[in-house]
C-alpha cells in the first residue's frame, strides 16, 4: 500500500533563500513592513474575478472582399463554397453539407479566420479584376471566388 507524508516546516517559504542556494532572505521588520495582500473575502461569498479579459483581435476585413463569394475546387463532392463577409470582419461559409461562421483579421496577405472552438486557420487571399471575365475574383489559397452565392 502506498502512503502519503505530509511534512511541515514552520517559518519556512519558498522565499526564504535565493535561487542559488546562497544566503536566506531575511524576515520582514518593523523597518519593512508587510505589504503581502491577504484575502479579506468572508468565508462563503464569491470574489469577483480579476482576471484580465483577453482582448480580442481587431476583426478586418477589405472592402474588396466585402460581400458574398462562391468558388472553390470544382471537384469537391459537396459543392462550391459560398462565402458571405460583412464591414465588420464577419464571415460566414457554407457548402452542401458543411458550414462554420465566425469574423476574419486580415493582414497583408493572409486572412486569418477565427471560429469558436476552432483552432485559427491562416489563409493566403488576393482579390484581382479578371479582364476575360470583366469581374473581380476572389483568390483564398489560390482557389478562385466569383461574386455570388453558389447553387450547387
Amino acid at each position: 500500500m502506498l502512503g502519503l507524508i505530509l511534512v511541515t516546516t514552520s517559518g519556512c517559504s519558498p522565499h526564504d533563500a535565493d535561487s542559488s542556494g546562497g544566503n536566506p532572505t531575511p524576515p520582514i521588520s518593523a523597518t519593512h513592513p508587510d505589504t503581502t495582500q491577504h484575502d479579506t473575502t468572508p468565508p462563503g461569498t464569491s470574489r469577483p474575478d480579476t482576471t484580465p479579459p483577453v482582448a480580442e483581435p481587431q476583426w478586418s476585413v477589405p472592402d474588396s472582399v466585402v460581400g458574398v463569394w462562391c468558388g472553390g475546387a470544382n471537384d469537391q463532392a459537396n459543392g462550391h463554397w459560398t462565402y458571405a463577409f460583412t464591414d465588420k470582419g464577419e464571415v460566414v461559409a457554407a457548402n452542401e453539407r458543411a458550414g462554420f461562421q465566425g469574423h476574419v483579421v486580415t493582414k497583408g496577405s493572409i486572412m486569418t479566420f477565427y471560429v469558436k472552438g476552432s483552432t485559427p486557420v491562416r489563409s493566403t487571399w488576393s482579390v484581382r479584376y479578371e479582364e476575360t471575365l470583366g469581374m473581380n475574383l476572389l483568390y483564398l489559397d489560390g482557389y478562385s471566388y466569383v461574386p455570388g452565392r453558389c447553387r450547387s
